[in-house]
């Protein structure tokens, strides 16, 4: 079939980084930039797993209180009955600043490939141990 291949750029522990070319069935490669851009990803079962974590400033007036979303994201990607590597889940933990309550959502590909939120748990800060979360920083 038609494989992808993974080169290692980065050894050290805990910070290791990888090259992702993906074959687009023609004999040619790409470079997946996303996974390539991924430190750290973790390579289970049939399964890359890729966490990252981000902040998204929303704008404000000079008076208003920062507004934000703090999101922790865990991708996880599959290979395909061809040796394609794919978005399989996507599990998000966002913490909203505006409303002060946390989003627990699990995204799933559609047919053609795109994300859709299959579920989402609205947890309140002081609800957070119930569900075995911890507060994002």
């Amino acid at each position: 079939g038609d494989e992808d291949f993974i080169v290692q750029t980065v050894r050290t522990e805990g910070k290791e980084r990888y090259l992702f070319y993906m074959n687009k069935g023609d004999g040619e490669y790409k470079l997946e930039k996303e996974l390539s851009g991924a430190v750290a990803p973790e390579f289970g079962d049939g399964v890359v797993i890729v966490r990252s974590s981000s902040r998204i400033d929303q704008p404000t007036y000079n008076n208003e209180p920062p507004m934000y979303e703090l999101r922790r994201d865990e991708t996880f990607y599959g290979w395909t009955e061809r040796g394609r590597l794919e978005v399989k889940q996507v599990n998000r933990f966002s913490y909203f600043s505006e409303t002060d309550i946390y989003k627990y959502s699990i995204y799933l590909p559609d047919e053609e490939g795109e994300l859709y939120a299959d579920s989402d748990k609205w947890i309140y800060p002081e609800d957070l141990e119930k569900y075995g979360f911890e507060p994002l920083e």
